[in-house]
């Protein structure tokens, strides 16, 4: 039979709780680099489809317009790949990436805001008259469509945002 090693004793009583060991990542910059991703993916997603309106809108309303719409289609979609690669870096407890991901949801969070009170105020329709066959302004009002997503970016954005802010310890090497 085979001897059994020694069991070691127990702690004193009263010691203190370390906390995590070394390189362990908790579980808020996990929660903080999954949402990073998450919106990273919506966001280049609402980019690609930005650029494919923007072409084809290209015969509607001219070239200049389809060309700014691509354009902000592709800046959209540069923010949503540095959101993913922040989220992929935080994973990996990268203390610059995570300052990026901290200026990342800041930046989303503000346009968040902006497109929640844009929601808010509503648009405005042009219209044409059948009757005269004139155009029309008709006020539309606030979009709830357009409010819940605001609402639901901006949520994503401060909570990534203070998650990362509150897990600085699991950054120091």
């Amino acid at each position: 039979m085979a001897q059994q090693p020694p069991v070691p004793p127990p702690p004193p009583p009263g010691t203190p709780y370390a906390g995590p060991p070394a390189g362990a990542r908790p579980g808020s910059v996990t929660g903080a680099a999954v949402v990073l991703i998450i919106l990273g993916v919506l966001y280049a997603l609402i980019g690609v489809l930005v650029v494919i309106g923007g072409g084809a809108a290209s015969d509607l309303f001219g070239s200049g317009v389809a060309g700014a719409a691509i354009a902000i289609g592709v800046v959209i979609i540069a923010y949503g790949v540095l959101d993913i690669i922040s989220g992929i870096r935080v994973l990996g407890l990268s203390p610059g990436w995570r300052i990026g991901g901290i200026v990342l949801t800041a930046i989303g969070a503000l346009l968040a805001l902006l497109g929640t009170i844009g929601a808010f105020a509503g648009s405005d329709e042009l219209q044409i008259d059948p009757n005269t066959l004139e155009f029309t302004t008709v006020s539309t009002g606030p979009s709830a469509g357009g409010i819940i997503f605001g609402l639901l970016f901006l949520a994503g954005n401060v909570i990534a945002m203070i998650l990362l802010i509150r897990s600085g310890r699991a950054f120091v090497r």
